[in-house]
């Protein structure tokens, strides 16, 4: 359990530097990997607050209490700090217009510090059953949260790290994991837990033991997840297929059956008979023409006209075109019809 509890503040101590390091050198004009950038500098400052509360010597020093909740009661001011820089954000449909500190927290970042805050709080506390059963799901609430949000950044699941227009970055979520787990190694090594009786080595299996059910269960739960996605986008591709494909049988079924009405107009030469009867003046011919193309509309046509070789319409029926929109269509005969 104390190696457990050494490696847990030394990962958090150098994932803070490493964050710490790589602001200072963006400010020098440096640009480091954009993964450390995505961990605001208020949330490295506050993992190194945290290291700080756990340092401090735990029985004999009255000092030592007061300063690791002066530590507790900073860490949750870093959350008061966040809800006034962003309150515009909460009341946004949309946070495209709003400008973005890198100084604010993730929303579920602050809510994770504030928590963090609390155990630390109650860290010197005698605890009854009921405190004890209040930090053990504070520190439970850190830990399964820090692990939703960094398996949700591996699998690109967004709602696991997302909270109103704000994503946890995946380095902040492993160290919300480090920082629950040393708080929680931390109480069991001050003897916290009222009811903690238990030997060394049960409560080492315990520990282990709840973390192996807490993650078979957390990848269960995304397995199942992952399977309905994907079958959902599959059917929903096949659908949006079969749909795009209907409507382009449909428009290649138009388009097959105007060229063949077209075509049988174009291949009847008493059309082209009557258009030149028409052109020489003939009144007869031009009511029969004008009868003949109100009788093709039901056909498929929305509207028919006839024209002679100079581009006179002779006859025409259904609603006018716009230039541009109609076709022309040559007759099988002296004469051209449009």
């Amino acid at each position: 359990m104390p190696r457990l509890y050494r490696l847990s503040l030394l990962l958090l101590s150098l994932l803070s530097l490493a964050v710490l390091a790589a602001h200072a050198s963006q400010m020098l004009g440096w640009q480091p990997w954009a993964g450390i950038l995505q961990v605001s500098p208020v949330s490295a400052i506050n993992f190194v607050l945290v290291i700080l509360a756990l340092r401090l010597p735990v029985e004999g020093e009255p000092r030592a209490r007061e300063a690791r909740a002066l530590l507790s009661i900073t860490i949750m001011l870093s959350v008061a700090l966040t809800l006034a820089m962003g309150f515009s954000e909460l009341l946004a449909s949309s946070t495209e217009a709003l400008p973005k500190s890198p100084w604010r927290m993730a929303w579920n970042s602050a809510l994770l510090f504030l928590l963090c805050g609390l155990a630390l709080l109650r860290f010197d506390r005698t605890h009854s059953r009921g405190g004890e059963i209040l930090m053990q799901m504070l520190l439970f609430t850190v830990f399964a949260l820090g692990s939703f949000a960094l398996i949700g950044r591996l699998l690109d699941v967004q709602f696991l790290y997302s909270l109103r227009h704000s994503q946890m970055p995946a380095m902040a979520a492993l160290g919300f994991m480090l920082s629950s787990t040393a708080i929680y190694i931390a109480c069991l090594q001050r003897g916290c837990f009222a009811s903690q009786v238990k030997p060394a080595e049960e409560q080492r299996i315990n520990l282990i033991g709840g973390l192996v059910l807490a993650a078979v269960a957390l990848l269960s739960g995304l397995g199942v997840f992952k399977i309905f996605d994907s079958h959902f986008r599959q059917t929903l591709e096949n659908s949006l297929a079969l749909s795009l494909q209907g409507r382009i049988q449909v428009v290649e079924n138009s388009l097959e059956q105007a060229h063949q009405a077209a075509t049988i107009i174009a291949s009847r030469p008493v059309l082209a008979r009557l258009i030149d009867s028409t052109s020489q003046g003939d009144g007869s011919a031009r009511a029969q023409l004008q009868q003949a193309a109100k009788s093709f509309l039901p056909s498929g046509f929305g509207s028919l006209a006839f024209e002679n070789a100079q581009g006179r319409v002779l006859a025409s029926a259904g609603k006018s075109r716009e230039a541009g929109q109609e076709v022309a269509i040559p007759l099988a005969g002296p004469q051209a019809g449009g």
